[in-house]
């Protein structure tokens, strides 16, 4: 894994960040995914040592429960509305039943 995050950073550094004036990196927090927490962390050592600023924000929970788009797609799937409304904005509720999913 760690040669797939090091080609995907590589590709960022490289490629996305100079051609869009990238300085700045936003991730969240990863309490749930191993992998992802990895990926975080390999941005961490390697985004510094291009000029790349890495900013980790916390990630928002809600009634004891991390928020997470796996999560979001579960509710979904299951077309559960009251538990979903605790974790999307009214305005992503609104879209998701204009265009069905719920």
């Amino acid at each position: 894994k760690q040669a797939l995050f090091d080609v995907d950073i590589e590709i960022f550094v490289q490629h996305l960040a100079p051609r869009l004036n990238i300085t700045r990196r936003y991730v969240g927090t990863e309490p749930i995914s191993r992998l992802t927490a990895d990926y975080n962390a390999a941005l961490g050592k390697k985004l510094p040592c291009a000029g790349i600023e890495l900013h980790e924000i916390k990630r928002v929970s809600a009634n004891g429960v991390t928020i997470s788009a796996s999560l979001a797609r579960e509710l979904i799937k299951k077309r559960d509305i009251t538990t979903l409304s605790h974790f999307v904005p009214s305005t992503t509720l609104n879209y998701l039943r204009e265009k069905r999913y719920l």
